[in-house]
């Protein structure tokens, strides 16, 4: 959950906090801060505005609760983002494909195809997590032939698995979401 301000909800102060802090830590340019605000901010009404076919009420209740400033609970989150992986799974995917490639082209600082973990930790402090332990054991187990670094490829495939997959053991699941175990 994406509650930054610790408040037990996620609010739209939230998402644009964090699109601050990854602006300020990774110094972008404002073309990229504002992709990265788009992402965060206007994720749901983007992925609304995407959808041709079948309503999706509870994708655009989200994407109206963000834009007005609501506290969003992380039922009522999970719950949008159901809706969306339910009814239009290919837009879900690509969308959040899109996002994870997004954050992790601005967590590879030195733009070598690959991140670290200390690349790792950076990025996943902007977005208020800063458990260096359980980075580290994800990192671990992520990188398949550890060699300290982790491709893109191992990065977004382990976002799309944690996500629609069942694999429990996904280290996101491990670390991230014991209670799914």
């Amino acid at each position: 959950m994406m509650d930054t301000t610790k408040d037990g909800f996620m609010a739209k102060e939230d998402f644009e906090l964090i699109a601050n802090r990854f602006a300020v830590q990774y110094n972008l340019d404002d073309d990229r801060a504002q992709e990265i605000y788009g992402w965060l901010v206007d994720g749901f009404k983007k992925v609304d505005n995407e959808h041709s076919g079948e309503v999706m009420p509870l994708v655009t209740q989200m994407a109206e609760a963000i834009k007005n400033g609501a506290k969003i609970s992380e039922d009522e989150y999970i719950g949008a983002l159901g809706q969306l992986m339910t009814v239009d799974p290919l837009i879900a995917r690509n969308s959040l494909k899109s996002a994870v490639t997004l954050f992790f082209q601005i967590f590879d600082f030195d733009k070598d195809g690959f991140i670290t973990c200390d690349e790792l930790e950076k990025g996943l402090a902007c977005f208020g997590y800063d458990n260096k332990e359980i980075i580290h054991k994800v990192f671990e187990c992520m990188v398949k032939d550890y060699v300290g670094k982790m491709s893109q490829d191992e990065y977004v495939n382990a976002w799309l698995d944690f996500i629609f997959g069942e694999d429990k053991d996904n280290p996101f699941v491990k670390y991230f979401a014991p209670h799914l175990l």
